[in-house]
């Protein structure tokens, strides 16, 4: 038993499909999951306790300037805007870079 789940917050209408490759649902990919936590759109549960916490604080975004944007939004505008939200849901579609480093990203 692994000792965190990890639950989607966001609605499914929230993901079209060329960005449901970034629903923790649909993709529990360890970079899905570590980018979803840094930007604060992630549920958490501690398997052991069966505690369950929000992860709502964006790291990439202590002021909340980006508050009204939604996360699939902000997390396209910290890594590049020059791509479109399209174009960012077919980089987490590449099973190949989901699977670059992945020990790597399991192990944060």
């Amino acid at each position: 038993m692994q000792p965190f789940e990890h639950i989607e917050l966001m609605n499914a209408e929230a993901f079209n499909e060329h960005t449901s490759n970034l629903s923790v649902a649909a993709n529990p990919s360890p970079k899905v999951i570590l980018l979803r936590g840094l930007i604060g759109s992630i549920k958490i549960k501690h398997n052991f306790s069966q505690q369950e916490f929000d992860q709502t604080t964006d790291y990439f975004d202590l002021a909340n300037a980006n508050a009204g944007l939604t996360p699939i939004e902000r997390l396209r505008q910290y890594i590049s805007q020059e791509y479109t939200t399209d174009e960012l849901g077919a980089i987490f579609k590449n099973r190949k870079f989901l699977h670059q480093n992945q020990l790597f990203f399991e192990i944060l």
